[in-house]
């Protein structure tokens, strides 16, 4: 599904499971939430997987690279979980999707 952010942004979110939400960053930039599936698509059981396609990679809205920075990256984060009314949720990031959650829980004060 294609989420519009408040900031007017436009994320594509593949859903999978119920549960607590865990919000799963891929690498890159430049590859998207593929990367995980089917390998993390067991933990469905017990939670609400939401892999995401960073702003203008994969499945998601293209965008001017020029727009793009890691501060970005992590407010699409908060954007999202606004966008799909979450309170609380989990952070998964591989490689630069790490990073991402990295700068959110600096930053942002979330972990």
């Amino acid at each position: 599904m294609n989420l519009t952010l408040s900031d007017g942004g436009s994320l594509f979110v593949e859903e999978l499971g119920a549960g607590f939400p865990v919000i799963v960053l891929h690498g890159g930039p430049g590859l998207d939430h593929s990367m995980f599936r089917p390998y993390l698509d067991p933990l469905a059981d017990q939670f609400r997987l939401l892999y995401v396609d960073e702003r203008g990679q994969g499945l998601s809205e293209r965008v001017d690279p020029a727009t793009l920075s890691l501060d970005v990256f992590a407010r699409d984060v908060d954007l999202l979980a606004e966008a799909l009314g979450l309170e609380r949720f989990g952070l998964l990031g591989h490689s630069f999707g790490a990073i991402i959650t990295t700068k959110h829980a600096i930053e942002l004060g979330r972990a």
